[in-house]
């Protein structure tokens, strides 16, 4: 992970020593807690025995081989990627290790097919961008099915 990630004031990367007030249990990453929004979950580090700065990335054949996201040009590279091990491996060298989570979000209320009234409906939901990044607006949209009623029909609020 890059360190800005982790020290920048408007990282919400966060460091806990303590829970509740009580000193971290070896369940609660004993003797450091780092969350890390918006990074992939493989890259936690669940028990903490050091912590080491470098410049270079990770040597690590995770990080240089296996976190990799190639997407291929067409069918014909695909076929390729998949076949040819020096092209794969060539390919796998540009895109540099996969470190965010893209943006991800879900709608808490109402829960997935319930029952909901005809006039208006509550809803909660949450998203969360790549490393953590806020969302300032979140858009939601209805689809009514087996209905009659139009967009027309539909109001919201923010």
């Amino acid at each position: 992970m890059p360190l800005e990630n982790a020290i920048e004031r408007t990282s919400p990367c966060s460091w806990h020593i303590t829970k509740n007030g009580l000193s971290l249990t070896q369940q609660h990453g004993y003797r450091l807690c780092v969350v890390v929004p918006g990074h992939i979950g493989a890259r936690s580090v669940q028990w903490l025995a050091r912590i080491k700065l470098s410049a270079p990335e990770s040597g690590s054949v995770f990080v240089q081989q296996e976190y990799m996201v190639v997407v291929p040009e067409d069918e014909g590279e695909l076929e390729r990627i998949e076949e040819d091990e020096g092209y794969r491996r060539w390919k796998m060298e540009s895109p540099g290790p996969l470190m965010g989570d893209g943006i991800g979000g879900a709608i808490a209320v109402p829960k997935q097919g319930a029952a909901v009234p005809n006039d208006w409906v509550m809803c909660s939901r949450y998203a969360i961008g790549d490393n953590g990044s806020v969302f300032i607006h979140i858009q939601v949209a209805a689809v009514i099915c087996g209905s009659s009623v139009t967009t027309e029909d539909t109001k919201y609020k923010q």
